[in-house]
């Protein structure tokens, strides 16, 4: 009995240690944070894990995701967020030429996008893989001297140190396009990069609608050193309301995959925008440490000739699964779907953006909701009357409301009087004829002739 009591205890002690063994939490060495025992990078600081992560067993990226901010351990071994299919109001009303008209766009898949930009120390691993300097066409990666993140030695190039979780800078978009393309991915349209930031709503920061220097690494809150960076990640109270991505605004500008057009939004289509097929610089967006509160929106444009190298631009990432497909379907087809709309006079017709819309019973009032702030074009017309057009900006999320009056149009002028007779304007026809004058007395014909004029006789 003792003998069994004592293996059945000696049983249990190895279970429980190696159910400890197998639960045990492990933790970042920077912020503390618990991570996953196969992660190469810590989801909430971006620090490297070294010999505790190994390389993603499996590819959580190539499904799609199931919710905004979803995050997953990227092909890079950085976090990812999970993108879902939308439509939103891109461009701006009242911002710079190149940033209207707005255009309403459908993204129509999913996509994972890099949480943060890319680092120093991602990139550095990317060019000790492969060993190059220049891509398949010979442009350069990035500049000879590696920039201010990363030191030139030998061959190779290592991390500044103090600089690793910091982004990776004076990368030209080869640079950039090559990174994406070794780990299955590529650089985001700058649709796509927009509809991150910005989300459905369409808001005017990563964060809200409000400026606030203290969520973004700008002119007025910028890092430490040159340049002046903060690492990726922070401030952390700056990410995306929609997905969770973070540095949106500020940090550094960001290479997107497209040409750059000023006026590129007044041809754009409205499904998945991919930008021109040709120009002299490739679009940047995003602000950087130098940039004030006017070049940090997340609706501001910039261009940059796709072989510069400086130190305010860097980028991030996306992979496109194959397998998501299914929410093109499921995505509106007409911009109205974004107004509500309640009031119309009696028996008149009502449109909206060009679009006819059904007749609620009111008598002068025009009331609409509007997820996004744009301007909205009213045509109100009925038989009889004049027809009343009017553009108003709707704010977002309030309630628009357009009052008018139908009028009658004032009668026609009566018609103007037969013109007045002129005969004496023409020759007459025969010695004495006559005729009524100008003054309404009586005129006779004198034709044309000879006669002696004066006297013979003398007095």
């Amino acid at each position: 009995m003792a003998r069994s009591l004592l293996c059945l205890i000696v049983l249990t002690s190895l279970l429980l240690a190696s159910c400890a063994t197998l639960h045990a939490a492990k933790f970042c060495p920077g912020c503390g944070a618990e991570v996953g025992p196969d992660w190469k990078f810590c989801e909430k600081c971006g620090r490297k894990l070294g010999a505790q992560g190994t390389a993603p067993s499996s590819g959580a990226w190539q499904t799609p995701g199931t919710r905004a901010g979803q995050q997953i351990m990227g092909p890079d071994g950085g976090p990812m967020v999970w993108v879902p299919a939308g439509v939103y109001w891109m461009g701006s009303l009242d911002g710079s030429d190149d940033e209207g008209p707005e255009t309403y766009v459908r993204i129509t898949h999913g996509f994972w996008l890099g949480k943060h930009e890319v680092t120093n120390e991602q990139y550095m691993a990317f060019l000790g893989e492969t060993g190059k300097k220049r891509d398949d066409a010979s442009h350069a990666l990035l500049a000879e001297d590696g920039g201010a993140g990363l030191q030139r030695q030998g061959v190779s190039y290592v991390c500044v140190s103090g600089r690793e979780l910091h982004p990776v800078t004076s990368v030209t978009w080869y640079g950039a396009a090559a990174y994406a393309a070794h780990f299955g991915g590529r650089l985001p349209t700058e649709a796509q990069w927009e509809y991150a930031a910005r989300g459905p709503d369409g808001r005017k920061y990563p964060w809200g609608d409000s400026w606030d220097a203290k969520k973004c690494c700008c002119k007025d809150n910028a890092g430490p050193g040159k340049p002046a960076t903060m690492p990726v990640g922070s401030p952390p109270t700056g990410a995306s309301w929609f997905c969770g991505a973070t540095n949106m605004a500020g940090n550094v500008t960001e290479w997107c995959g497209d040409w750059y057009a000023r006026d590129y939004y007044k041809t754009s289509p409205s499904d998945d925008p991919r930008g021109p097929s040709r120009g002299e610089g490739r679009v940047v967006r995003g602000g950087s440490h130098e940039s004030s509160r006017y070049n940090c929106t997340a609706i501001g444009r910039a261009s940059a000739r796709p072989d510069a190298t400086d130190d305010v631009r860097g980028f991030r990432i996306i992979v496109v699964p194959k397998a998501d497909g299914a929410a093109r379907e499921a995505l509106p087809e007409v911009k109205s779907s974004f107004i509500s709309i309640s009031g119309k006079p009696k028996g008149a017709k009502l449109e909206v953006d060009g679009r006819p819309q059904k007749p609620p019973p009111c008598l002068a009032e025009v009331s609409l909701r509007s997820t996004h702030r744009r301007t909205i074009h009213i045509k109100v017309s009925a038989e009889g009357y004049t027809p009343h057009t009017d553009s108003v900006v709707a704010q977002r999320g309030k309630r628009t409301r357009v009052r008018y009056t139908l009028v009658k149009p004032p009668p026609p002028p009566p018609p103007p009087p037969p013109p007045r007779p002129t005969p004496w304007l023409s020759a007459g026809r025969y010695r004495g004829q006559e005729i009524t004058g100008p003054n309404g007395g009586k005129m006779v014909w004198v034709p044309p002739g000879e006669f002696m004029m004066g006297s013979g006789d003398k007095y």
